[in-house]
């Protein structure tokens, strides 16, 4: 079947449609414009923000490669300690975090070498005393 068509539609459009037509669009695209300026505004904010978060991310990195580094060291130390004998249970109430030894000091310092291994160095130092000895 064919399409009818409205006898009351014209081919033609009068200038004050076209006028109102464009008028119309005109607003609509000022609108958009600023709603295009406010996304824009907004997106500029959110890669600012983005990217502080990427270098707070690599530092969170870095600090838990070391932490990881620091518990793999002391892991290994433990290991090679009751495999030479020694009964490291027995010397848990003499470890720094022990309230005995609360003003030891103790620093651990884990570098990675060349080769890929990780050389670990622990170091206890027990506190200045001063004149009178104590």
């Amino acid at each position: 079947m064919a399409k009818k068509k409205n006898p009351k539609q014209s081919k033609f459009v009068s200038k004050a449609q076209w006028i109102d037509c464009a008028q119309k669009l005109f607003e609509r695209v000022k609108e958009q414009s600023a709603k295009l300026k406010e996304y824009d505004k907004a997106n500029k904010d959110l890669v600012k923000i983005n990217r502080e978060n990427i270098k707070v991310n690599e530092e969170y990195v870095k600090e838990n490669q070391e932490l990881t580094r620091a518990y793999m060291g002391l892991h290994h130390m433990g290991k090679f300690c009751v495999e030479q004998g020694i009964d490291i249970k027995k010397y848990i109430k003499k470890l720094p975090e022990q309230n005995k030894y609360k003003d030891f000091t103790f620093d651990q310092k884990h570098t990675v070498l060349e080769s890929g291994n990780v050389k670990h160095s622990y170091t206890i130092t027990p506190p200045k005393k001063d004149k009178e000895g104590q």
